[in-house]
């Protein structure tokens, strides 16, 4: 037997072999003809046989790199579903939010069939945007269950486009909430500064506030101090880095703007159970204000 019938039986079994098999195999056929073949010839089967076992390994290794690059990609193309169809949950969360909030609206507006008509065009653009913000997400899941079949140049040209359309994403998002807060209808009617303050105290007072009070200027420090816990409360909002004005998933308002609107709901409140008329007091305040020198007189602050 010569090196090329032993290098053909090495090369038939090659398929079925492990990087570890070629040096054993190699060694047999040697051992077996090891008397009859020349040293040349011994040391060329030692060499291929060598060769065969690095080539072998590094196919073994460049598959594993693959499969683990598969496996990755399959893995952040799950995770951007998700996010994804999170997204979209939220802003169908706030629409249907926004279309309760509508529905108390125009309970109270003069003109309901006018309200429900300007509530009812806002809402379909609003719809509008959504439906193109599926399309782009529909896109992107297309694009991700390409990607995922190439392991690696490809792959990070994917991964690449799957963030920059998740920025995009983000981008749309936030635009449609500006439009929900700030397209809203508002109703028609707005009440005066006297009927405000009147409707600040018979709610608190409705709801349990002034019960078995017979001098309320016994109260007013009580007052004080939590007209200023809704001051401080709106400094916290502010720090936060909370949105101005939020919906909890109870219906209450919260941010900055909500607890701003506390301050002057107790304000109110106050003034209307003393018997003062803050409207006219505030007038009075902001025409002498106009008079004022540059920041009162260069006051610090």
């Amino acid at each position: 037997m010569n090196k090329l019938s032993l290098l053909t039986e090495l090369l038939a079994a090659a398929p079925n072999m492990e990087p570890e098999d070629w040096i054993s195999q190699g060694l047999k056929l040697l051992q077996l003809e090891k008397a009859g073949l020349p040293q040349a010839e011994i040391d060329f089967i030692q060499a291929a046989c060598q060769f065969g076992e690095s080539a072998c390994r590094r196919v073994k290794t460049a598959e594993k790199r693959e499969i683990d690059i598969w496996r990755e990609s399959t893995k952040k193309r799950n995770v951007l579903q998700e996010q994804h169809n999170t997204e979209l949950q939220t802003i169908l969360d706030n629409l249907n939010v926004l279309k309760v909030e509508a529905g108390h609206m125009i309970s109270n507006a003069g003109n309901q069939q006018v309200f429900l008509n300007a509530v009812s065009a806002e809402r379909d653009g609003l719809r509008d945007e959504l439906n193109t913000l599926r399309r782009e997400n529909s896109q992107l899941n297309r694009r991700l269950s390409a990607a995922s079949v190439d392991f690696q140049l490809a792959g990070v040209k994917s991964e690449k486009k799957a963030v920059e359309h998740e920025v995009a994403v983000k981008y749309l998002k936030a635009r449609l909430l500006e439009a929900l807060e700030s397209k809203t209808p508002q109703p028609p009617v707005k009440p005066t500064m006297q009927e405000f303050t009147k409707r600040a105290h018979q709610t608190a007072v409705s709801k349990g506030w002034w019960d078995d009070v017979d001098d309320a200027d016994a109260l007013v420090p009580e007052k004080l101090c939590l007209i200023h816990s809704e001051v401080s409360e709106a400094l916290e909002s502010y720090r936060n880095g909370e949105d101005m004005l939020w919906i909890t998933d109870t219906g209450k308002p919260e941010g900055l703007l909500a607890e701003l609107a506390d301050v002057v709901i107790r304000c109110a409140d106050l003034s209307e159970a003393l018997g003062l008329d803050l409207g006219s007091a505030m007038s009075v305040k902001m025409d002498y204000n106009d008079t004022r020198p540059h920041r009162h007189g260069d006051k610090k602050c």
